[in-house]
């Protein structure tokens, strides 16, 4: 008698363990998410590019002579007036340099120093102390600070969306400032081959007061011409979107617990997101861990949301 009782115990426990694993709710996945919210949204083009003076302007000496102290050297910003060089003229005549009677004159008529004509980067030193420097070769080459702007390389898949006028955004390893603003001036009418693309070549001119010296001829340099602007996009991140077996791009919308998904109408590509065309999910909650979302439908929790 005693047998059975155990195993009428037994068995009641056993059903009871069932009953419990079958009535125990499923797990419900907790997802990430991200909310839509109007922002400022640009679309870029991204192009290389190098630092370079539109002009310059070369210091002569008005006749043959043999410079004295050359306290300056390329790359150099200077000031207008300030000085570039100082002329040796006992040592030009001992030269026997100034041999005749129209060098004599010139000489003596001579400043003792070679000065900067303008503010502006020294492009070329082409003399060193105690050289002797002919009339015809510049002892510097001063490019003004206005005249400082980018050559840009364009790729020819690019070309088609920029204009002439366009802003620029600049930057670049060396520069001082970790942005500079610009105008896309001028859009060549030939292309180059470059490496393994073909390329157009572009001018940018930086905005007034924002040439320094740190923006040294021949730098490398980056540009992000702004070739649209929208100040209240709809943007959805990459990470939110999955593409369906007939390739039409998705997302989930969280709404009362329940993943429902969504196929938003999309204007374009940009670097972090989709740019959408209507503003139909203003507001919405989007999950940005769709991979957990084992159906339309199904109940999922969003995690504290964190800003992006």
């Amino acid at each position: 008698m005693k047998k059975w009782w155990l195993i009428l115990v037994a068995g009641a426990v056993a059903c009871s363990g069932i009953a419990l694993v079958l009535g125990r709710p499923a797990q419900v996945p907790v997802v990430a998410t991200y909310t839509l919210q109007p922002t400022s949204v640009e679309q870029t083009v991204s192009c290389s590019g190098v630092i370079e003076s539109a002009k310059s302007t070369g210091v002569y000496a008005e006749t043959v002579c043999v410079l004295g102290e050359v306290p300056v050297q390329a790359g150099q910003a200077v000031q207008a007036g300030e000085r570039l060089a100082t002329v040796d003229k006992e040592a030009t005549q001992q030269a026997g340099l100034a041999d005749n009677r129209v060098a004599a004159l010139a000489l003596a008529a001579m400043p003792e120093e070679l000065v900067a004509p303008q503010d502006g980067i020294l492009v070329a030193v082409n003399g060193q102390d105690g050289q002797v420097l002919g009339q015809d070769v510049p002892c510097a080459v001063v490019a003004p600070l206005s005249s400082i702007r980018a050559r840009i390389a364009i790729r020819e898949k690019d070309l088609p969306a920029l204009r002439v006028g366009m802003p620029v955004r600049l930057s670049g390893d060396g520069f001082e400032k970790s942005t500079y603003t610009g105008t896309l001036t001028d859009i060549s009418s030939s292309a180059r081959v470059n490496g393994n693309e073909t390329v157009v070549e572009g001018v940018v001119e930086f905005s007034e007061g924002q040439v320094d010296t740190s923006l040294r001829l021949g730098l490398t340099a980056k540009a992000s011409v702004v070739i649209s602007s929208v100040e209240d996009g709809l943007v959805i991140p990459y990470d939110a979107v999955r593409t369906d077996e007939k390739g039409r791009e998705y997302v989930y919308v969280l709404e009362n617990g329940i993943a429902t998904r969504r196929m938003p109408k999309v204007e374009t590509e940009l670097a972090e997101g989709l740019l959408l065309a209507d503003r139909a999910l203003v507001g919405a909650v989007i999950v940005t861990q769709p991979d957990l979302v084992t159906a339309d439908g199904v109940a999922v929790q969003a995690a504290p949301e964190v800003g992006r």
